[in-house]
């Protein structure tokens, strides 16, 4: 320890201590004043994200059931084009048995084609819907952004009002820690 630190009584260290405290006390009213802002904006960042990430997927999801749905398409005309071939191979049956198999075959054809439209059917329905969901993820979207850009301009005009007062405050804190000894600074 120098001499300069020796020589401070207890009644210096002690009125040292409180105008820390007392400058400690105004930076946090200056919080105080900020509230619940920062975590505010933080929260409606952390929403933005997710509602782009859920529009996000609804395309992913949108695209997958589009491709899925060309897919069943090209199946029904495949299936379309053995329907044709088993009827006009029916037109040059030699017996029952090769005219009933082949009845079989375009019906199990047609009952593909039923089962691939309906599977057409419910991914279109998949699809509005998650167009649907996207559009009301959009406007809430949209809506979440301006209260952040109010939030954030809110926030902002604090933060510059009350930054330089701040910034003294803790010049002030650094000076007085400089002159407390570490252990007291420690304690408090």
């Amino acid at each position: 320890m120098t001499e300069k630190t020796k020589e401070i009584s207890v009644e210096q260290k002690l009125k040292a201590l409180y105008d820390l405290q007392c400058i400690m006390s105004q930076i946090d009213k200056i919080k105080i004043l900020r509230g619940e802002l920062p975590r505010e904006v933080q929260d409606l960042e952390d929403e933005i994200v997710g509602l782009q990430t859920r529009i996000q997927n609804f395309n992913k999801d949108c695209e997958t059931l589009t491709v899925e749905i060309g897919k069943l398409q090209e199946s029904i005309r495949v299936s379309q084009e053995s329907m044709a071939r088993y009827k006009e191979q029916m037109d040059n049956v030699r017996n029952n048995l090769e005219y009933e198999h082949l009845s079989r075959e375009v019906s199990y054809e047609e009952l593909n084609i039923k089962a691939f439209e309906k599977k057409i059917r419910e991914f279109e329905g998949s699809i509005k819907y998650k167009l649907d969901e996207q559009d009301k993820a959009n406007v809430l979207l949209a809506e979440k952004a301006k209260d952040l850009d109010d939030k954030k301009t809110e926030l902002d005009s604090i933060i510059v009002s009350t930054k330089k007062e701040e910034e003294e405050l803790r010049e002030q804190a650094k000076t007085l820690e400089a002159v407390i000894e570490p252990r007291l600074l420690a304690a408090f």
